[in-house]
């Protein structure tokens, strides 16, 4: 069994993996991360790898936890990237792990064409990996409640919209003029990268993950795939 750990901003990410199966997971602060994994370590004697990555500040204590562990411990970097893999960016040492780690996963369930994966969390990302295995980049965007938030914060009289409500197509109300205007206009931002690309590499095959991505309205034919694991997908593959 694999255990694999994403090391966020704010949080960490623990998924167990028995084969490409996903056999539990759990979600905790940076400060209960080792009685986390001791936790988990215990009731599941049956780990033999722990992969991992990291976008956080370093945590020493937790860093050397790891390497003491009597099992392989594995680490993701951009700058020492998985066999088979190239990157085709010019500051890899900025390059999150995590973004890479989600093109691996969508690699892992596709492997027949180029990826596009979007992970919509408090910034939306676009990172593209081609068939033959090379990361060509990506882009970051505001998220929705980024969104929400500057369009309150930079004007003298919007409100702040609550991301969850109804949008419609066009806004009856200030209300869900916002909403809409943001939520509807990241899921047109999303539709017009998978036909962009399409139109420069031909089939792409589009990878949708993160906490927001049940929020977008897409078009069926942008053939969307979901999935909540794909960052730990790609760490399991190490």
């Amino acid at each position: 069994m694999t255990l694999t750990l994403d090391l966020g901003n704010t949080c960490a990410k623990l998924v167990l993996f028995d084969g490409d199966t996903v056999k539990e997971h759990r979600t905790c602060v940076h400060a209960d991360c080792i009685t986390a994994i001791a936790k988990m370590l215990q009731h599941h004697p049956a780990i033999t790898r722990l992969c991992w990555c990291s976008v956080a500040a370093p945590l020493p204590l937790l860093e050397r936890y790891l390497a003491q562990l009597p099992l392989t411990v594995k680490q993701l970097s951009p700058l020492r990237p998985p066999q088979g893999i190239t990157i085709d960016y010019t500051t890899p040492e900025t390059l999150g792990a995590d973004r890479l780690a989600a093109v691996l996963g969508a690699r892992a369930l596709r492997s027949d064409c180029t990826l596009l994966v979007i992970d919509a969390g408090t910034c939306i990302t676009f990172d593209v990996l081609t068939h033959e295995g090379c990361y060509l980049g990506g882009n970051i965007s505001p998220g929705v409640a980024m969104r929400l938030r500057a369009l309150h914060e930079f004007t003298a009289r919007l409100p702040l919209a609550e991301a969850e409500g109804e949008t419609p197509l066009l806004g009856t109300s200030t209300d869900t003029a916002l909403r809409s205007g943001v939520v509807r206009g990241i899921s047109f931002e999303i539709e017009g990268y998978i036909r962009r690309l399409q139109a420069q590499y031909g089939s792409i095959c589009a990878f949708l993950t993160g906490g927001n991505r049940f929020n977008f309205h897409i078009s069926s034919e942008s053939c969307i795939f979901a999935d909540d694991f794909l960052v730990a997908r790609g760490l399991a593959q190490l």
